[in-house]
């Protein structure tokens, strides 16, 4: 019975002792600036966005948030940067959904899971994806680029920024789709990509709003949305899911918040609390509208649910859409 009592009292000194530890660091963490590592070049909307959050979250934290591109190999370069930096809190990503879902589906090198590889801390950011076209291209809409293209079986191409990024899926689905033969073009970034764009190098490219100005004054043709419903940016714009034959066709980009396995509970939580204010807040809500992006906040748990849903929606489409590395 001595002994019972013992050990039950243990426990509850060793319960708080846990408690007040947790409460400790959520408290005093942190104690030095953070870096996000974005694995893409800059210039791009969600590059822009996170730029946005890491200052708000910087005011709410305490200490400087500082954004780090480090392009390279479709992503994989800044995510392995981040999963193999200390989990402390310190060193955290923003990949994106083409790092974290369509390119395990394909890449056997890249075989990635929430949970196993990385710790999942918010979602995030998304937006539909444009189809923007050179303003000189001979079609506007995409029936007729299709159209086009099956009368010129090789001459139309596309711009993309990483093999296995949601530019470069959004075409290769399109092709399968349609039946069409198109050329891929890989850019280390939007950045990169947009004055070839503009110049005719390239003829097309699936981004999100970003390329507004451009778009508004002419420069290049906003010819469809990939989204589920028309979008406030380019309300004219029609979705590619009303051309005949893309029924159903639907591509969007996400980004969100991860951490390195191993990274303390009650950092995470931190974390997600911080980012899910920054998130939620008017100040980053008002400028995600700006630019065309969607904001959700969804927590660990529900961001690994999705991860692994997407997973099993894209599975097919990479399929399909004939990925290989």
């Amino acid at each position: 019975m001595a002994m019972k009592l013992l050990m039950l009292a243990f426990g509850i000194v060793a319960a708080a002792f846990t408690g007040s530890t947790e409460s400790q660091a959520q408290s005093t963490f942190p104690k030095q600036p953070i870096k996000l590592i974005y694995p893409f070049g800059a210039g791009s909307a969600m590059d822009t966005s996170w730029r946005h959050a890491a200052a708000i979250a910087g005011k709410i934290l305490g200490q400087p948030v500082v954004i780090e591109n480090q392009p390279g190999a479709s992503g994989q370069i800044g995510f392995r940067a981040m999963a193999a930096a200390k989990p402390d809190g310190y060193t955290l990503g923003v990949p994106s959904n083409s790092v974290l879902v369509t390119q395990p589906l394909y890449d056997l090198a890249w075989t990635i899971k929430p949970g196993v590889n990385y710790e999942p801390v918010i979602f995030g950011v998304s937006a539909e994806q444009y189809l923007f076209a050179n303003a000189n291209v001979p079609y506007n809409d995409v029936a007729g680029l299709i159209a086009y293209a099956k009368a010129n079986p090789g001459k139309v191409n596309f711009a993309n920024t990483g093999v296995g990024t949601t530019a470069h899926l959004g075409a290769e689905a399109l092709a399968a789709a349609a039946g069409i033969d198109v050329t891929h073009i890989s850019y280390n970034g939007m950045a990169p990509a947009l004055p070839d764009l503009l110049s005719g190098t390239v003829d097309l490219l699936f981004a999100s709003g970003f390329f507004q100005e451009h778009a508004d004054s002419g420069a290049m043709k906003v010819i469809g949305n990939s989204g589920r419903t028309r979008g406030k940016q380019f309300p004219n714009a029609p979705l590619l899911s009303e051309t005949p034959g893309l029924e159903g066709f639907s591509i969007a980009a996400w980004t969100g918040l991860v951490a390195p396995m191993g990274t303390p509970p009650e950092v995470i939580e931190r974390l997600r609390e911080a980012f899910k204010k920054t998130l939620d807040s008017p100040e980053f809500l008002s400028q995600a509208e700006k630019i065309g992006q969607n904001v959700e906040t969804l927590g660990p748990v529900e961001f690994k649910a999705m991860i692994l849903r997407e997973t099993d929606i894209l599975r097919p489409i990479v399929k399909a859409a004939g990925l290989k590395k």
